[in-house]
This record gives C-alpha cells, sequence and structure tokens, in this order.
C-alpha cells in the first residue's frame, strides 16, 4: 500500500509539474498571440503608409506627366513661332527688294521728269 501510496504521490507530483509546463506553455503562447497581434497591426499600419506613398507616387507621376506634356506643347509652340518668324522674315526681306526697286523707279522717273522740265524751260526760254 506504501508503494502504491509513493507510486500516486509520484504521479501526482508529476502530473503538477506537467499541469504548471502546460500553464507556462499556454501563458507563453498567450503572449506569443499578443505580439503576434501587435505585430499584425504594425504591418496593417506600414501597409497603409506604403498604399499612401504609392498613392503621392502616382499622383507625382501624373503630374510629372503633365508638366512633360505642358513642355512639349511649348517647345512645339516655340518651334511654330520660330517658323512663322522665318516665313515673316522672308517676307519682309521681299518686301524691301521691292521697295528698293519701286525706289530705283521713281529716281528714274524723277530724273526723266526733271529732263522734260528742263528741257521745256529751255524750250519756252527760246
Amino acid at each position: 500500500a506504501e508503494a502504491a501510496a509513493s507510486s500516486r504521490d509520484d504521479l501526482i507530483a508529476r502530473l503538477q509539474v506537467m499541469t504548471t509546463e502546460k500553464e507556462a506553455a499556454v501563458a507563453q503562447g498567450e503572449d506569443l498571440q499578443q505580439q503576434l497581434e501587435v505585430q499584425c497591426a504594425e504591418a496593417a499600419e506600414l501597409v497603409g503608409e506604403v498604399e499612401a506613398l504609392s498613392v503621392g507616387m502616382a499622383e507625382k507621376a501624373a503630374l510629372l506627366n503633365e508638366v512633360a506634356a505642358a513642355k512639349d506643347a511649348a517647345v512645339a509652340l516655340g518651334h511654330d513661332f520660330q517658323h512663322q518668324l522665318e516665313i515673316q522674315r522672308a517676307k519682309n526681306t521681299a518686301l524691301v527688294g521691292e521697295m528698293k526697286v519701286l525706289n530705283m523707279g521713281m529716281a528714274e522717273k524723277e530724273a526723266l521728269l526733271s529732263e522734260t522740265v528742263e528741257s521745256k524751260r529751255a524750250a519756252l526760254a527760246r
């Protein structure tokens, strides 16, 4: 009976040790669960920040595309203005040439008119 009682006491002691170990394991599991929940919350916060950054980057990319399109349009407009200026310059050069021709024609007519007036004066003076 004494051996059975000793064996029973050993079993109870081992059961108490196992219960204590189980409680420690459960406590450790609960602690790990809490740490995991904290880490999941932090990860969710980081995901939110990354999503906000992604939206910001997409907005900046869209703005950069708009700026590039505006620059391209401005460059095209500048080229168009330069082309128009070259056309106008060519027209002005042609007009200057025509004015020179007209001025030479006017000078010739003035010289002929002067000669005519002089010859009429000479004829009248006789």
